[in-house]
């Protein structure tokens, strides 16, 4: 468990690097016009033990390469280490139905099989309406907990919520 703690810290120091110098980027236009950024989000939890990620599943109803399925996919068979898949996604200035998920990232069917027993196997799932600024960066974000789980887009700067949230009673 104090390698993943590491792994996990590691992890959270370097992304918040990059995250912190990323602030100031202008997203590029996309053929002439203007745009924005729309992350995913990988994170651990407070006990830094669970890794969890909140992604954009489909944009408009066409299904999007994403940090949910991505991270688990690529790190199959690594052991307990979990290898993020971040995505920075350019995208247009225009109105979108983007389906967005937060779930906790497990690597073998054990993981999902002791979770789900302990009662801490949250995830969330839903649709939100989203129209992104020109020249912003945007994020999902959320929570899992076993009460009340949530997914939703922010403005990564400020942590202002920019979108509907989509909520699961577990």
């Amino acid at each position: 468990m104090p390698r993943m703690k590491c792994f996990v810290l590691l992890f959270s120091a370097s992304f918040g690097i990059a995250a912190c110098s990323n602030q100031s980027i202008v997203p590029k236009p996309i053929n002439g016009a203007l745009a924005a950024q729309l992350n995913n989000r990988v994170t651990s939890d407070d006990d830094e033990s669970n890794s969890r990620a909140f992604g954009v599943l489909e944009l408009d109803g066409v299904h999007v390469r994403n940090a949910v399925f991505e991270s688990g996919r690529i790190g199959f068979g690594a052991g307990a280490g979990i290898v993020p898949y971040m995505i920075v996604r350019t995208v247009q200035i225009k109105p979108y139905q983007v389906r967005i998920a937060g779930r906790y990232l497990e690597l073998a069917p054990m993981d999902s099989i002791v979770r789900s027993a302990n009662g801490r196997n949250q995830s969330v799932d839903g649709t939100v309406s989203s129209t992104p600024a020109p020249d912003h960066v945007y994020r999902v974000n959320g929570r899992l907990s076993p009460v009340d789980s949530a997914v939703w887009i922010e403005d990564f700067q400020t942590g202002e919520v920019v979108s509907g949230s989509v909520q699961s009673r577990d």
